[in-house]
């Protein structure tokens, strides 16, 4: 489909920037195991396997709990499935390293457990400093354990990766069932050798008996795989095993991807190109995306995460569900300042500093949707995280980095499917504005389009926008749905294009609910006796032997249209029901033996107020006064059906002359194709409606929605081959062409409510308006009649069907008169008589110039009545 300019777009100005920011090829490892922050700390450490042994031990005053025998650590530790220690590493490198019961000679010999009496009391031990401790605890096994079993590489040293060595303590308050207390990582002190090995400054987990196990997990990570620094000062609690980990109850949480990148048991996808990213949770894909500048070097980026709580998982208290965003500045690895967090934690919030959430744009807490802070140093980052989606096991998310871009938006947190959704009949064509995004570093022109479409007769068109960098608008697809699409939801991808160089793309999705056009939806009524003056805010029930309408098919069909006179000749009128489908209403003068001004009535306004349709009528002397007159409405609502309807409301009064799309809820197609006016001049359109159903023979009927004086009718009816055009022109009270909004209904080949159950007709005349005749090219009816024609006086006419009206009395009918055709008059129906000759129909025309004297004219009447009795 082609795009529509919406202003000037000169392309030569964006031509230079047609391509990404230059990435190197091939991308730089972010583990850089050439530069490790420490030297265990890195993927060469990470992929091997190592023994673990636990050293469990009470004091002289002070036992260790029974129940946390040999048995209970050993599940603890070495526990083939979930929760384990080993389990959560060798889930966490992705099966690279495994933890395996170290050998020794306590108990169960080789299930890695030492237990032992460190034979002190708790004071005693306590006032050993803790590297004491660990050469105490190491010394105290030695009986037990041949410390040289683990000395894989003949050196006598035990490394971090030949053997972890556990110490635990019981403690006062663990009777066997308490968890809390701490852990920590402790170096060796100096001391004799033990089998030959030197134990000296190595780094041995310290723990409590009661201690929880992420706690031990967290330990781990130091002693094993290298974490020099601990991070419980970060930012990070809550979203990294290296956060906080102590407390009361067990809690479980996953490593982060900055560390698992660094130990290579996660590679993040560094992003090179601008564009919509499908991020899986973390928890199980070890997927993360890195965005960073070339042009600013390897030390800042940004890691994004999916996290969610997953029972089962080691994700399971993560503390919100969401995008995960961490600022890390590299350099400042060894910066002990607080504020020089070297990986920060960037939260949902308008300066990213709260580290409890998690970026959800469905949370009301956390509807924020764009990360686009500076570096640690405050420097502008351009790159950036925007569009955040809703929570979910995968969640999307537009990512930006140096380079074109162009992102259009569809998420709308107000709905089910946190889409942008729309709901429109099979034939009415829809407006999704959606926000665009030029995401590039320089102004640029950006296409938004429609990526495909559901099926055959379908069709779109959309916009060309010239936007600054960085700069956001709201962008706009018509869409027009088939007159057969069958009702369902339809889920459709808009498009962003940077135009200069279209490979640069964003799509999302939105939701079309597509439902069949409903059964026909009607009505009618006037003003009999002297209804019209009744008293200023009296409520007046219009006399039920002159309407009808399809609210009499529904629950309560003993309601019936009201009217309540607001001031003079200002009525509001209510037909029950009819508000619970779009449409069109109508208003016009009414039965008056006895005026014969060139009077006529408009809507001001058309409102629903609890399921029924209002409408604002307003009625004029012929010379624009505001009177108290008799006057006759009538309103319609989309319908199935085999003949073409259609319905518009347009309100662009003014504006520029060219084509305006209809899309609003009261504007129908049933041939499936837009609708669209065309100002031709002050007071003067030309409404097309795409389709080959119509034949350009139906009844049009033109009404103005303001509450300044106008009369409006339709000028021409024309059969384009693949449309219809109608012209409509609307005058002001001297008959001069005048812009207001309307509203337009037209139908062929059923009657104007385009009820093809329901007994109607139309009619319009042709030839001399002095001798007309019935233009039966353009004139219908229910049972073939056609009626005739008599010209009685200068602008007087009397028209006659013998069978077409009601066999019975009541209800009675409506008819419905406008002047058509090019020269300037106006005509009303001044009676119409369906009650002295049951299923006979006579209408007495009168037709005005600009003068208000009676002069000829052509004529187009409707006429609608109530459903054969049954």
């Amino acid at each position: 489909m082609p795009y529509t300019l919406v202003r000037a777009v000169v392309v030569m100005l964006v031509v230079a920037l047609t391509t990404a920011m230059d990435y190197p090829d091939p991308l730089p490892d972010f583990a850089h195991p050439h530069a490790p922050h420490y030297p265990w700390y890195q993927p060469v450490n990470a992929s091997t396997t190592r023994p673990v042994l636990i050293i469990r031990g009470g004091f002289t005053d002070q036992p260790w709990p029974a129940a946390k025998d040999d048995a209970w650590l050993g599940r603890r530790y070495f526990g083939p499935g979930y929760p384990s220690v080993r389990d959560y590493f060798v889930r966490s490198s992705g099966g690279r390293v495994d933890l395996t019961r170290a050998r020794e000679r306590s108990g169960v010999h080789d299930d890695g457990v030492v237990s032992v009496d460190y034979g002190l009391t708790a004071a005693q031990w306590d006032a050993l400093d803790d590297k004491q401790k660990m050469r105490h605890g190491v010394n105290t096994a030695d009986p037990l354990v041949d410390y040289s079993v683990f000395d894989r590489n003949g050196d006598r040293l035990l490394g971090q990766d030949e053997v972890v060595i556990v110490v635990l303590q019981s403690v006062p308050f663990d009777t066997g069932a308490a968890i809390g207390g701490y852990g920590a990582s402790r170096a060796v002190f100096p001391g004799p050798a033990l089998d030959g090995m030197n134990l000296d400054w190595r780094v041995n987990v310290w723990a409590q008996s009661a201690v929880n196990q992420l706690t031990l997990d967290h330990e781990m990570m130091h002693t094993a795989f290298g974490v020099d620094r601990d991070f419980h000062q970060y930012p990070i609690t809550g979203f990294d095993l290296m956060g906080g980990t102590a407390s009361e109850h067990e809690w479980y949480v996953e490593l982060n991807s900055w560390h698992k990148t660094h130990l290579g048991w996660a590679r993040p996808t560094v992003v090179t190109r601008d564009g919509y990213y499908s991020v899986p949770e973390w928890d199980t894909s070890d997927t993360a995306f890195l965005l960073y500048d070339p042009a600013r070097g390897l030390d800042d980026y940004l890691l994004v995460e999916n996290r969610r709580r997953r029972a089962g998982g080691y994700d399971a208290d993560v503390w919100d569900d969401g995008l995960v965003v961490w600022r890390v500045d590299e350099s400042q690895y060894y910066n002990d300042a607080r504020d020089a967090y070297p990986i920060t934690l960037q939260g949902p919030c308008p300066d990213y500093s709260c580290t409890y959430a998690a970026w959800d744009a469905a949370d009301p807490h956390t509807p924020q949707r764009e990360m686009t802070g500076p570096w640690r140093d405050g420097t502008p980052s351009n790159v950036a995280v925007r569009m955040v989606y809703e929570a979910g096991p995968e969640t999307t998310a537009y990512f930006d980095v140096p380079g074109p871009g162009a992102a259009v938006d569809c998420f709308d947190a107000s709905t089910d499917s946190r889409r942008r959704e729309v709901r429109v009949y099979a034939g009415q064509t829809t407006a999704i504005g959606l926000p665009v995004q030029n995401t590039s570093e320089q102004a640029g022109a950006i296409g938004l389009s429609l990526a495909g479409v559901p099926g055959p007769g379908w069709s779109w068109s959309g916009r060309t926008l010239d936007l600054d960098a960085k700069a956001t608008t709201s962008g706009r697809l018509l869409v027009t749905v088939p007159a057969d699409a069958a009702p369902g939801a339809y889920r459709l991808s808009p498009q962003a294009t940077w135009l200069a160089d279209p490979r640069h793309t964003s799509r999302c999705e939105v939701v079309v609910h597509v439902a069949a056009p409903p059964q026909a939806s009607w009505g009618y009524a006037s003003t009999r006796a002297l209804q019209y003056q009744a008293p200023i805010g009296e409520q007046v029930a219009l006399d039920p032997n002159w309407q009808w309408g399809t609210w009499k098919r529904g629950p309560d069909p003993g309601r019936g249209a009201t009217m309540v006179r607001t001031a003079t000749g200002r009525y509001t009128v209510t037909l029950p029901g009819l508000g619970a489908t779009p449409g069109i209403a109508h208003a016009g003068a009414g039965v008056s033996w006895g005026y014969t001004d060139a009077a006529w009535c408009q809507l001001d306004a058309v409102t629903v107020i609890d399921g029924d349709k209002v409408l604002y009528v307003i009625c004029f002397d012929g010379a624009g006064t505001a009177k108290d007159l008799p006057f006759a409405v009538w309103a319609s609502g989309p319908s199935t059906g085999a003949r073409p309807q259609l319905q518009a409301r347009y309100e662009n009064s003014g504006g520029l002359a060219s084509a305006v799309p209809l899309v609003n809820r009261d504007t129908f197609n049933s041939a499936s194709g837009p609708v669209s006016v065309y100002r031709t001049g002050d007071g003067r359109y030309e409404v097309t409606a795409e389709g080959a159903a119509y034949d350009g023979g139906g009844y049009a009927r033109v009404t103005a929605l303001d509450d300044v004086p106008a009369r409006c009718r339709a000028t021409g009816v024309e059969d384009t081959g693949t449309a219809v055009r109608i012209g409509v022109e609307c005058l002001d009270r001297d008959f001069r062409p005048t812009s207001t909004p309307w509203l337009l209904s037209y139908t062929e080949g059923t009657g104007a409510h385009h009820d093809a159950g329901v007994p109607a007709a139309y009619a319009s005349t042709s030839g001399d308006p002095a001798a007309p005749v019935v233009d039966t090219g353009r004139s219908w009816s229910s049972n073939g009649e056609v009626p005739t024609v008599v010209r009685t006086a200068p602008g007087v006419y009397d028209i006659n069907y013998q069978a077409i009206g009601n066999p019975y009395i009541y209800p009675a009918d409506l008819v419905d008169v406008s002047a058509v055709g090019a020269q300037a008059r106006s005509c009303r129906p001044l009676s119409w008589n369906s009650y002295g000759h049951p299923g006979k129909l006579r209408v007495i025309v009168h037709c005005y110039d600009a003068a208000r004297r009676l002069a000829d004219a052509h004529f187009a009447l409707a006429y609608l009545r109530a459903p054969a009795r049954t």
